[in-house]
């Protein structure tokens, strides 16, 4: 609030604020100045600036497990995913499928894994977060050989 605002004169106010990660869209600031004077044309007392609110993760996955693995054993995958945002990410989607000379056992998803497909729907992961998932899978009795099991993330953000 001003006091007095002298003729031919401006007054600059600066007002920061911090837009949740989660918002995107249009964000709308309106500023309006009154005054106790009689204004003769107040149809410039107020102004609107639209911004325009981009959504921008930073995805990273990281895969562990064991190095050796013996035909006919169960052995542990391990993925950890990881939001450096500044949004949130999301419609989250891990692309892992169960690796040739293998059969699915289980999972501990934070989400919902699908190993006909390979997917695991994440959902909406915040920014500055992670969650993981491990996938469990038996090597077939016949497998020889090494095994590959590359995964992929992905966001609609």
């Amino acid at each position: 609030c001003l006091d007095t605002l002298a003729f031919a004169t401006s007054q600059d106010i600066s007002i920061t604020g911090m837009v949740d990660s989660s918002v995107l869209g249009t964000l709308s600031n309106s500023a309006t100045i009154s005054s106790d004077t009689a204004d003769k044309d107040p149809s410039n007392n107020t102004f609107t600036l639209d911004s325009n609110i981009e959504s921008n993760a930073d995805l990273s996955i990281e895969k562990s497990g064991p190095a050796i693995g013996t035909a006919g054993e169960e052995i542990t995958y391990t993925l950890n995913l990881t939001n450096s945002g500044p949004s949130d990410a999301l419609k989250v989607m891990v692309t892992d499928p169960v690796p040739s000379g293998t059969e699915y056992v289980a999972d501990s998803s934070g989400g919902t894994y699908d190993p006909a497909g390979g997917i695991w729907t994440v959902g909406t992961l915040k920014q500055a977060s992670s969650s993981s998932v491990d996938i469990t899978v038996r090597i077939l009795s016949d497998t020889k050989g090494s095994l590959t099991d590359t995964a992929a993330v992905s966001s609609s953000t």
